[in-house]
């Protein structure tokens, strides 16, 4: 199972499942529930942080991928269209009306 094409496909069927209003409360928990799957999927494939060398003050640096994964674990925005019709699925336009 690819993580990333299953998230992929995930985000794609909520944004479908949002439009209609019909069983909208089955859909979205079993689409959070997959989500939820999905990223502890995604976890077991992450690169391994690695050990701190050196004395250095600071953060241990983690890859891009690391960085992601916690985003997307900490925040449950990611989904908040499919459980609120009215929040667009896109951010496009705030970023047309900061852009133009």
């Amino acid at each position: 199972m690819n993580p990333t094409a299953t998230f992929l496909s995930l985000i794609i069927a909520a944004y479908e499942a949002s439009q209609p209003a019909e069983k909208q409360v089955q859909v979205v928990s079993l689409i959070v529930h997959l989500y939820k799957k999905i990223l502890a999927a995604g976890k077991k494939e992450l690169p391994p942080i690695p050990e701190k060398t050196t004395k250095r003050r600071g953060k241990l640096a983690k890859s891009d991928a690391h960085n992601l994964w916690e985003r997307l674990e900490k925040y449950e925005s990611v989904l908040l269209f499919a459980k609120h019709p009215h929040v667009p699925f896109t951010n496009n336009r705030a970023e047309r009306a900061i852009y133009a």
